[in-house]
Protein backbone atom coordinates (compact mmCIF):
# COMPACT_ATOMS: atom_id res chain seq x y z
CA UNK A 1 0.00 0.00 0.00
CA UNK A 2 2.93 2.47 1.27
CA UNK A 3 4.36 1.77 -2.66
CA UNK A 4 1.16 2.17 -4.47
CA UNK A 5 0.32 5.61 -2.40
CA UNK A 6 4.06 7.00 -2.92
CA UNK A 7 3.63 6.06 -7.04
CA UNK A 8 0.19 8.43 -6.73
CA UNK A 9 1.81 10.83 -5.07
CA UNK A 10 4.84 10.97 -7.44
CA UNK A 11 2.48 11.15 -10.67
CA UNK A 12 0.50 14.12 -8.78
CA UNK A 13 3.69 16.27 -8.42
CA UNK A 14 4.77 15.44 -12.39
CA UNK A 15 1.11 16.75 -13.19
CA UNK A 16 0.77 19.68 -11.14
CA UNK A 17 3.43 21.84 -12.34
CA UNK A 18 1.97 21.00 -15.86
CA UNK A 19 -1.48 21.98 -15.08
CA UNK A 20 -0.41 25.30 -13.64
CA UNK A 21 0.29 27.57 -17.02
CA UNK A 22 -2.82 26.48 -18.99
CA UNK A 23 -5.17 28.79 -17.20
CA UNK A 24 -3.70 31.68 -17.97
CA UNK A 25 -3.20 30.80 -21.72
CA UNK A 26 -6.48 29.47 -22.31
CA UNK A 27 -7.62 32.74 -20.93
CA UNK A 28 -4.97 35.33 -23.19
CA UNK A 29 -6.33 32.70 -26.20
CA UNK A 30 -9.80 33.39 -25.05
CA UNK A 31 -9.19 37.51 -24.47
CA UNK A 32 -7.41 37.36 -27.82
CA UNK A 33 -10.15 35.95 -29.80
CA UNK A 34 -12.81 38.09 -28.07
CA UNK A 35 -10.25 41.38 -29.57
CA UNK A 36 -10.80 39.58 -32.76
CA UNK A 37 -14.10 39.14 -33.25
CA UNK A 38 -15.06 42.22 -31.77
CA UNK A 39 -12.60 44.57 -34.53
CA UNK A 40 -14.51 42.20 -37.13
CA UNK A 41 -17.96 42.75 -36.22
CA UNK A 42 -16.96 46.18 -36.15
CA UNK A 43 -15.31 46.05 -39.66
CA UNK A 44 -18.82 44.15 -40.50
CA UNK A 45 -21.38 46.55 -39.75
CA UNK A 46 -20.21 48.72 -42.33
CA UNK A 47 -20.75 46.44 -44.92
CA UNK A 48 -25.01 46.44 -45.17
CA UNK A 49 -26.90 44.08 -47.70
CA UNK A 50 -29.00 46.18 -50.24
CA UNK A 51 -31.99 46.40 -50.21
CA UNK A 52 -33.87 44.86 -53.78
CA UNK A 53 -36.61 46.91 -54.27
CA UNK A 54 -33.66 49.88 -53.88
CA UNK A 55 -31.72 48.77 -56.93
CA UNK A 56 -34.54 47.19 -59.50
CA UNK A 57 -35.42 49.94 -62.66
CA UNK A 58 -39.61 50.04 -63.19
CA UNK A 59 -40.45 49.89 -66.65
CA UNK A 60 -41.84 52.79 -68.22
CA UNK A 61 -44.85 53.03 -70.10
CA UNK A 62 -44.06 53.30 -73.33
CA UNK A 63 -41.54 49.96 -73.45
CA UNK A 64 -44.38 47.88 -71.61
CA UNK A 65 -46.53 49.16 -74.22
CA UNK A 66 -44.28 47.41 -77.33
CA UNK A 67 -43.97 44.62 -75.22
CA UNK A 68 -48.14 44.15 -75.40
CA UNK A 69 -48.01 44.77 -79.32
CA UNK A 70 -45.34 41.58 -79.71
CA UNK A 71 -47.99 39.98 -77.69
CA UNK A 72 -50.57 40.71 -79.12
CA UNK A 73 -48.99 39.76 -82.48
CA UNK A 74 -48.39 36.15 -80.94
CA UNK A 75 -52.00 36.03 -80.12
CA UNK A 76 -53.18 37.36 -83.35
CA UNK A 77 -50.85 34.51 -84.84
CA UNK A 78 -52.69 32.14 -82.69
CA UNK A 79 -55.80 33.02 -83.83
CA UNK A 80 -55.13 32.91 -87.35
CA UNK A 81 -54.21 29.72 -87.39
CA UNK A 82 -57.43 28.81 -85.34
CA UNK A 83 -59.58 30.62 -87.85
CA UNK A 84 -57.75 28.88 -91.02
CA UNK A 85 -58.51 25.47 -89.02
CA UNK A 86 -62.28 25.82 -88.32
CA UNK A 87 -62.28 27.29 -92.28
CA UNK A 88 -60.96 23.93 -93.67
CA UNK A 89 -62.75 21.72 -90.92
CA UNK A 90 -65.62 23.70 -89.50
CA UNK A 91 -68.38 21.96 -87.89
CA UNK A 92 -67.91 20.69 -83.92
CA UNK A 93 -64.30 21.67 -84.12
CA UNK A 94 -65.27 25.22 -84.70
CA UNK A 95 -66.52 25.17 -81.06
CA UNK A 96 -63.39 23.67 -79.80
CA UNK A 97 -61.31 25.99 -81.26
CA UNK A 98 -62.99 29.31 -79.87
CA UNK A 99 -63.00 27.71 -76.59
CA UNK A 100 -59.11 26.99 -76.93
CA UNK A 101 -59.04 30.33 -78.49
CA UNK A 102 -60.13 31.98 -74.83
CA UNK A 103 -58.26 29.84 -73.13
CA UNK A 104 -55.42 30.51 -75.32
CA UNK A 105 -55.72 34.70 -74.39
CA UNK A 106 -55.62 34.04 -70.59
CA UNK A 107 -53.54 31.15 -70.30
CA UNK A 108 -50.52 32.20 -72.49
CA UNK A 109 -49.62 35.35 -70.04
CA UNK A 110 -50.19 33.13 -67.19
CA UNK A 111 -48.39 29.77 -68.11
CA UNK A 112 -45.07 32.40 -69.29
CA UNK A 113 -45.66 35.00 -66.52
CA UNK A 114 -45.71 31.91 -64.12
CA UNK A 115 -42.82 30.13 -64.97
CA UNK A 116 -39.20 30.80 -64.75
CA UNK A 117 -39.31 32.89 -67.47
CA UNK A 118 -41.15 35.11 -65.32
CA UNK A 119 -42.62 37.06 -68.48
CA UNK A 120 -44.25 36.79 -71.48
CA UNK A 121 -42.37 36.96 -74.48
CA UNK A 122 -42.96 40.39 -75.28
CA UNK A 123 -41.74 41.18 -72.09
CA UNK A 124 -38.67 38.97 -72.76
CA UNK A 125 -37.54 39.75 -75.94
CA UNK A 126 -37.37 43.88 -74.43
CA UNK A 127 -35.36 42.60 -71.27
CA UNK A 128 -38.09 43.08 -68.52
CA UNK A 129 -40.01 40.99 -66.21
CA UNK A 130 -42.65 40.68 -63.35
CA UNK A 131 -41.72 40.74 -59.76
CA UNK A 132 -44.17 41.16 -57.02
CA UNK A 133 -44.15 44.28 -54.73
CA UNK A 134 -41.67 43.33 -52.63
CA UNK A 135 -39.33 41.71 -54.82
CA UNK A 136 -39.98 37.81 -55.25
CA UNK A 137 -40.91 35.63 -58.26
CA UNK A 138 -44.47 35.40 -59.20
CA UNK A 139 -46.22 32.11 -58.67
CA UNK A 140 -48.50 30.53 -61.40
CA UNK A 141 -51.58 31.80 -59.08
CA UNK A 142 -50.33 35.09 -58.52
CA UNK A 143 -49.56 35.32 -62.60
CA UNK A 144 -53.24 33.51 -63.41
CA UNK A 145 -54.74 36.57 -61.38
CA UNK A 146 -53.56 39.09 -62.53
CA UNK A 147 -54.19 38.16 -65.80
CA UNK A 148 -57.65 37.06 -65.04
CA UNK A 149 -58.27 41.10 -64.10
CA UNK A 150 -56.46 42.14 -66.93
CA UNK A 151 -59.20 40.05 -69.09
CA UNK A 152 -61.98 41.43 -67.26
CA UNK A 153 -60.72 45.42 -67.10
CA UNK A 154 -60.54 44.89 -71.23
CA UNK A 155 -64.13 43.01 -71.30
CA UNK A 156 -65.87 46.14 -68.96
CA UNK A 157 -63.95 48.72 -71.08
CA UNK A 158 -62.58 50.27 -68.40
CA UNK A 159 -58.45 49.15 -69.64
CA UNK A 160 -57.97 52.50 -70.82
CA UNK A 161 -58.11 53.96 -67.17
CA UNK A 162 -55.10 50.82 -66.43
CA UNK A 163 -53.45 52.55 -69.04
CA UNK A 164 -53.43 56.09 -67.93
CA UNK A 165 -52.51 55.36 -64.05
CA UNK A 166 -49.32 53.63 -65.01
CA UNK A 167 -48.33 56.90 -67.74
CA UNK A 168 -49.07 58.96 -64.67
CA UNK A 169 -47.36 56.96 -61.65
CA UNK A 170 -43.50 57.38 -61.11
CA UNK A 171 -43.24 53.21 -60.33
CA UNK A 172 -45.60 53.20 -63.40
CA UNK A 173 -47.90 50.14 -61.55
CA UNK A 174 -51.19 49.75 -63.28
CA UNK A 175 -54.69 49.10 -61.46
CA UNK A 176 -54.44 45.11 -61.64
CA UNK A 177 -50.65 45.52 -60.87
CA UNK A 178 -51.91 47.08 -57.62
CA UNK A 179 -54.74 44.41 -57.28
CA UNK A 180 -52.28 41.92 -57.54
CA UNK A 181 -49.41 42.95 -55.70
CA UNK A 182 -46.71 42.77 -58.76
CA UNK A 183 -44.36 45.18 -60.86
CA UNK A 184 -42.93 45.37 -64.09
CA UNK A 185 -39.09 45.98 -64.15
CA UNK A 186 -35.94 45.67 -66.29
CA UNK A 187 -34.30 42.30 -65.67
CA UNK A 188 -30.79 44.25 -66.05
CA UNK A 189 -31.36 46.32 -63.06
CA UNK A 190 -32.36 43.09 -60.87
CA UNK A 191 -28.68 41.24 -62.17
CA UNK A 192 -26.82 44.36 -60.83
CA UNK A 193 -28.79 43.54 -57.78
CA UNK A 194 -27.74 40.51 -57.36
CA UNK A 195 -24.07 41.13 -58.92
CA UNK A 196 -23.90 43.91 -55.87
CA UNK A 197 -24.98 41.12 -53.27
CA UNK A 198 -22.74 38.94 -54.19
CA UNK A 199 -19.67 41.52 -54.09
CA UNK A 200 -20.92 42.94 -50.92
CA UNK A 201 -21.23 38.72 -49.53
CA UNK A 202 -17.76 38.11 -50.62
CA UNK A 203 -16.33 41.39 -49.22
CA UNK A 204 -18.01 40.45 -46.07
CA UNK A 205 -16.56 36.80 -45.71
CA UNK A 206 -13.18 38.33 -46.37
CA UNK A 207 -13.02 40.02 -43.28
Amino acid sequence: MTHEHNIIEKQELTLKPLAIPKKPVVREATRGAQGVTNSVNKDKSNYKIPSKMEYVQHAGFWIRGLALLIDTLIVMAFLFISYLLLALFGGGFGFFLYITTGLFIIFYPTMTTGSSMQATFGKKILGLRVITTDGYNVSPAKAFCRQSVIFLSSLLGVYIIDVIVAAVRPDKMTIHDMIVGTKVIYTSSLDEYYDRLRSKQKAYQNL
